[in-house]
């Protein structure tokens, strides 16, 4: 039954709107634990007792509070806060059972699914300037595998990944201070693209490798495997999968926790 546009406005006070932030709130931890492939998820809610950020995939991939990184809120959302010097999170390929040696031809993920996803929603606390700054990844310039940071000089995001040669792709916008919901997709000898706030802003078609290096660098939150490229600025929300998700699940993953961020 469809009810008349007075009807809904005047019945609204006593029913949570479809975007309301408490029903969205609710919701958030189950939407990115459903993802395919889903490899480590860290909301930076759940905190160990020696500070490490919980892994709520299922695996138990916690990760290293290196140098006391912050916890906290924003309004609703659970965040972790870098200082841009020295903080980060981390884990070894040894503590993670190789968890995050992610190459892209992973022979029991269907063959339209082969890939990589990583993102988080992130907040810089100020414009770009100085060093790149890392979001999350798998890289050092010797053993290079997958990475997303800003670029110092334009703000802009880029998605690399590596096969013997850097394959990268910037974003079309530049990224200030405020909350975006940044994904990189790897897709095997097809593309590499990058999402912000759910919507492709970039893509790479040329010469994309079949498979990513598996790199012995520790996966790393904040910073780059060196480590250096501090991030200074909040995440939440993290997470990686060893599966190319589709334009579709990444827009849906920004519906259901955006209105948390502010976005």
């Amino acid at each position: 039954m469809k009810f008349p546009s007075e009807a809904n406005e005047a019945l609204l006070p006593f029913f949570l709107d479809r975007n309301d932030a408490m029903i969205r709130w609710g919701s958030i931890v189950s939407s990115f634990q459903l993802l395919p492939g889903l490899r480590g998820f860290w909301p930076m809610s759940a905190i160990g007792a020696s500070g490490e950020a919980i892994d709520l995939s299922g695996l138990g991939n916690h990760l290293t509070n290196t140098n006391s990184a912050d916890y906290g809120s924003d309004t609703l959302a659970p965040i972790a806060r870098y200082n841009g010097s020295s903080q980060y999170h981390t884990i070894t390929d040894a503590a993670s059972s190789n968890a995050f040696d992610i190459l892209g031809d992973e022979g029991y993920v269907i063959t339209a699914d082969r890939g990589l996803t990583v993102g988080a929603w992130v907040k810089f606390d100020g414009a770009a300037g100085g060093s790149e700054e890392t979001v999350i990844g798998k890289y050092t310039s010797g053993d290079p595998a997958y990475l997303i940071q800003r670029v110092n000089t334009s703000g802009v995001m880029q998605f690399l990944i590596d096969s013997g040669g850097s394959d990268t792709i910037n974003s079309d916008t530049a990224v200030t201070t405020a909350w975006t919901f940044v994904v990189g997709r790897y897709i095997p000898s097809t593309s590499i693209d990058i999402f912000l706030n759910g919507v492709s802003d970039g893509q790479n078609t040329t010469s994309i490798p079949a498979t990513i290096d598996n790199s012995a660098v520790a996966f790393r939150i904040g910073a780059t495997g060196a480590p250096g490229d501090y991030l200074d600025g909040e995440i939440s929300c993290a997470f990686i999968c060893a599966s190319a998700l589709s334009d579709d699940l990444i827009l849906a993953l920004n519906e259901q926790s955006r209105v948390i961020f502010g976005v």
